[in-house]
């Protein structure tokens, strides 16, 4: 073998060697924070519009994981950019799932909210709005909190209750045994509620907690 042909073998076996080594040491091409952000919190896009939208987060009890999202929407007005927030997303209990919702439109008026009371990942109270007004339309209510509502009130332009569109249960009144009509004044999810300090209808710009959470 010449000279020549001895330099390419072993050319070619160094050049094997290196490619063998090189698959045994392959990287990966996953971020090594993948899994840390993946275990992070995220605004909930099923809960209010995102696209488009500048996220502000804030870490309540400074956990260094996020426990309120602010969304922002930018408009052009006579040439200046103007940004105004459409919705309002907390997590009160920090595990990650969204306890109160709260949507605003272009003038900052609430339009709709969503209260989970017992943090079970169900919503218990769905309110309306009038967006012009700011009064509160209609609220359905998950009074027995099994994730179904099963009161819905409605209110005139003034904010004032109607009353409950739904048939309503009856139920008897302690040892007395009298057998009550459900009256929306009575509602155990009302007297509940009343009991913890939280609002009892959807409460404009005051969270289920109050506190930080309304100020963030």
């Amino acid at each position: 073998m010449s000279t020549i042909q001895q330099a390419g073998a072993i050319l070619c076996l160094a050049l094997a060697a290196a490619s063998s080594g090189c698959k045994g040491k392959k990287e990966s091409t996953t971020p090594k924070d993948a899994a840390t952000d993946a275990s992070i919190p995220k605004v909930d896009p099923t809960l209010c519009e995102t696209e488009g939208k500048n996220v502000l987060t804030y870490d309540l009890n400074k956990d260094t994981r996020p426990d309120v999202w602010r969304l922002f929407k930018s408009e052009d007005e006579g040439g200046t950019a103007v940004e105004y927030m459409t919705c309002k997303q907390v997590d009160f209990d920090h595990d990650g799932r969204k306890d109160w919702v709260v949507g605003y439109n272009r003038k900052g008026t609430v339009v709709y909210e969503k209260a989970d009371f017992d943090y079970d990942g169900k919503f218990d109270m769905s309110s309306l709005f009038d967006p012009k007004k700011g009064t509160v339309l209609e609220i359905e209510r998950d009074r027995d909190f099994d994730g179904k509502y099963d009161l819905k009130e409605i209110y005139d332009s003034s904010g004032q209750l109607v009353g409950p569109t739904r048939p309503q249960r009856r139920w008897r009144a302690g040892s007395l045994g009298a057998v009550q009509e459900h009256h929306p004044h009575r509602d155990p999810l009302r007297r509940r509620l009343r009991q913890e300090g939280r609002p009892t209808r959807g409460d404009p710009g005051r969270s289920p907690q109050g506190g930080d959470a309304d100020r963030a």
